[in-house]
This record gives C-alpha cells, structure tokens and sequence, in this order.
C-alpha cells in the first residue's frame, strides 16, 4: 500500500531530524535545532496520519495547517 511505504519514509525522516536535532543542540544551535525538531515532529505527524489511512489536502512544506488540522481532526 502507498500510504504505508510513504509513512515508513516519513517516519525515517522524523527520526534523522531528530538526531540533527540533538547535534545542533548539542553544538550550541539552538536554532537550527528548534527547526529539525519542528520537521521531526511533522513528518512524524504526517507519517501517523498516512499509516492510519488519513490523507492529508495539501501537505506540501508550504501548507503546514492542512496537516495540522487533519491531525486534530483524526
């Protein structure tokens, strides 16, 4: 299923800005960490939506409020 195998790709890619985000924080970026763990915690979100079936309208990088209503929704 696709939704599956674009899931399992989001829920990498939370998990390795998670770990950018603790080097960044580690190194005194806090920055740049308080980004990564943003987009951690998006793609995390979108990857828990998409294995549970929920599709998000326009969940592009520009369209953040889509996906954050869809997860208060579901």
């Amino acid at each position: 299923m696709r939704y599956e195998h674009d899931g399992q790709r989001l829920h990498r890619q939370a998990g390795h800005a998670l770990e950018e985000a603790h080097v960044l924080l580690n190194a005194g970026g806090f920055e740049g960490a308080c980004n990564r763990a943003y987009y951690a915690m998006f793609d995390a979100a979108h990857a828990a939506l998409l294995v549970t079936g929920v599709t998000v309208p326009d969940a592009s990088p520009k369209k953040h409020r889509s996906l954050i209503a869809s997860f208060g929704l579901n």
